[in-house]
């Protein structure tokens, strides 16, 4: 019976959490859209079948984050669906988001929402876990109201654990934080988490019976439930919920305690509740009942009751056979009836048998929900990886045929530069051409004017020798620079003449013999007047040579013009030629037509 006063004092405090935790949303998102936070929110207990639908729709589409996904969806299952693992699934992915401490408020919401959830599992263990953790964080931000009701759930949770004295110690301070906390607030869901404390701590003395204990902390109660009344945004009716789980427990404790005038007074006070006409009013009113040993008025009420939860709820669950069935077999008992008592607790026990093998079904229906929740996120990464992927090789694709087109723009460019600047070689390589034939014939006609002035004079030389001074080193080294320049002026003639340049294997030696002087100083003079080296000035006047009959004979093959020109091979003939020229011989021909 005072299991009953208790749950009561837990719904009443879920349902105002609920409600204070109703306004928290993401910015920036429209109301009156059905994939908002607030319209999935506002059906994910009527509809929650359909809100699961429109997440999936919205997680398509990204039109919630992955932070509000993961929240609505835990929100469907434990409120909509019952199904609190999943949401507890949920609830851990939303806890885990990296910029969820960012915001202190939606952080320990969720904190609380997970040590619920741990709770209703019957994993004490963890769900005290959390509720440290979340301790730990509001202290640090210096919310003193979430600290204090993370306190009483450690407290709940120890007294689960058959832990009472640590139990007591946690909901003193939780208590102790929230008077703190409330004489500097007049915030109703402060002042009311505060009457909530109280009350689980009146039902435990209540439960333990310890009764002169709970009495005296009625004034306490009394007080601070003047305070609720006088906060100005207390929504409408809690304040009567609140005073009739107060009227309806100390009806009880007064009775228990013996002081039975005083039980009488409260539970009138109870009747002039407007929450004593609602189905958790009658409840509390067959406790009294029972405890008072009026079972006749007990089993009418049942009755009552019954009839009202096989039209709102499901009568196949452990809250119907410990909270009616069990009263009907006190009652039934009370009363003598034993058949009708035995006959209910038969029930109890098909109804017990029947919950284990729902249970274990539900079991693996909310793991085969996980199962297909994983499944469904996995195909969503691999379909957001396949299109990322997909948009990087088109991106890559563009960025490659951009890059295509500049480089194919530029080689384009360069060709047709390299073409003009070809063309331009051509043309000057001609025009060069012609005027050396021009100046190597006049450079001809001269040098043989030369000789023969030379060999006219050269008859003189020794009677001038003999009447002239000994020449200065001046003199002697502008001799000398003269002598050398007529002697390459006659290698120049001589090679161009006989066309020595065609010969593939001519040796210096051999050209140095023909003008009479060693080799060491035919390189002296080649390098002097020319400025090349025997090889280079060999190579040269082949190119030249190449380029005459290029000109020539257009459709003489390059082995031909090669050979002919005096090179070895083509394709010293190719290197040769773009050495001096800056273009192949195929690209020179080519420009060579084009004129």
């Amino acid at each position: 019976m005072t299991k009953q006063v208790i749950l009561f004092f837990l719904f009443l405090f879920i349902i105002t959490g609920c409600h204070r935790s109703s306004h928290i949303r993401t910015a920036g998102q429209e109301a009156d859209s059905i994939y908002s936070y607030e319209y999935i929110s506002h059906i994910s207990v009527s509809e929650p079948e359909r809100a699961l639908r429109l997440l999936d729709e919205a997680e398509q589409y990204s039109l919630l984050s992955s932070f509000d996904l993961d929240q609505l969806r835990c929100l469907v299952y434990q409120n909509g669906l019952q199904m609190y693992k999943a949401a507890l699934t949920y609830a851990l992915r939303a806890y885990s988001d990296a910029d969820v401490r960012n915001s202190p408020d939606t952080f320990l919401s969720l904190a609380e929402l997970i040590v619920d959830q741990y709770y209703n599992n019957g994993n004490y263990v963890e769900s005290v876990r959390y509720a440290i953790e979340g301790v730990e964080f509001a202290r640090k931000k210096g919310m003193a109201a979430a600290e204090a009701n993370l306190l009483l759930y450690i407290g709940i949770n120890k007294r689960e654990m058959k832990l009472k004295e640590e139990a007591c110690e946690y909901v003193n301070r939780a208590i102790d934080l929230l008077q703190q906390t409330v004489t500097e607030s007049t915030t109703w869901s402060e002042v009311d988490d505060l009457v909530y404390a109280y009350g689980w701590k009146i039902s435990c003395l209540l439960e333990d019976g310890e009764y002169s204990e709970a009495i005296a902390l009625l004034p306490h109660y009394e007080q601070v439930m003047k305070r609720l009344e006088a906060c100005p945004d207390v929504p409408e009716g809690v304040c009567d919920m609140r005073y009739a789980s107060e009227y309806a427990a100390y009806s009880c404790i007064f009775f228990r305690n013996g002081q039975f005038d005083k039980a009488r007074d409260y539970y009138r006070k109870f009747l002039a509740t407007d929450c004593a006409d609602t189905p958790n009013g009658l409840s509390l009113k067959i406790d009294y009942l029972l405890l008072t040993r009026q079972y006749q008025a007990a089993l009418s009420l049942l009755k009552e009751e019954k009839e009202l939860l096989q039209k709102r709820v499901d009568t196949v669950s452990y809250d119907y056979i410990n909270d009616h069935l069990a009263y009907e077999v006190e009652a039934y008992s009370g009363l003598g009836d034993y058949r009708s008592a035995s006959r209910t607790q038969a029930v109890m026990l098909a109804l017990a048998d029947s919950l284990s093998r729902r249970e274990k079904q539900d079991a693996v229906l909310e793991l085969a929900t996980i199962y297909e929740t994983k499944e469904k996120e996995t195909r969503l990464q691999q379909q957001q990886a396949s299109l990322k992927i997909r948009n990087l090789l088109l991106a890559s694709a563009i960025v490659g045929l951009l890059l295509l087109g500049v480089i194919l723009w530029r080689a384009l460019r360069n060709s047709h530069v390299v073409q003009q600047k070809n063309r331009a070689m051509a043309r000057l390589l001609q025009e060069e051409t012609n005027y050396k034939e021009e100046a190597i014939e006049a450079r001809s006609k001269i040098y043989v004017l030369t000789e023969q002035l030379r060999q006219a004079s050269d008859a003189n030389f020794a009677v001038a020798d003999s009447i002239t001074a000994t020449p200065d080193a001046e003199e002697e080294s502008s001799e000398l620079k003269t002598d050398n320049r007529m002697l390459f002026e006659r290698l120049d003639y001589i090679v161009r003449k006989e066309q020595l340049f065609l010969t593939p294997d001519i040796s210096r030696e051999e050209l140095a013999h023909r003008i009479h002087i060693d080799k060491n100083r035919f390189s002296q003079i080649l390098q002097e007047h020319s400025g090349l080296k025997y090889y280079e000035y060999i190579n040269y006047m082949r190119v030249e040579y190449a380029i005459r009959l290029m000109n020539k004979y257009p459709g003489h093959t390059f082995e031909a013009i090669a050979s002919d020109s005096g090179f070895s091979s083509r394709s010293a003939f190719h290197v040769q030629f773009k050495r001096k020229t800056g273009m192949t011989p195929a690209e020179f021909r080519s420009q060579m037509l084009a004129f």
